[in-house]
């Protein structure tokens, strides 16, 4: 099981941090993201994604933020 754990650092900032395996997503998906919309994957390395989404561009996104397209 996943977990994603967020840290506040002792100036305040919080980090978000992720715990997990692979994901379930490969090189060419099309996918969804709340705030971002639709997206392509581009990398995938364990759990993590970057993702050139159709209006604001690349990110890095934990997978567990991400929707099938």
């Amino acid at each position: 099981m996943r977990k994603n754990v967020i840290d506040v650092k002792a100036d305040g900032e919080a980090v978000f941090t992720s715990r997990g395996g692979s994901s379930k997503y490969k090189v060419g998906d099309t996918v969804r993201h709340r705030k971002f919309g639709p997206g392509t994957v581009r990398s995938v390395d364990g759990n993590k994604l970057e993702i050139h989404f159709d209006e604001v561009g690349t990110k890095k996104v934990v997978d567990s933020f991400i929707l099938p397209g």
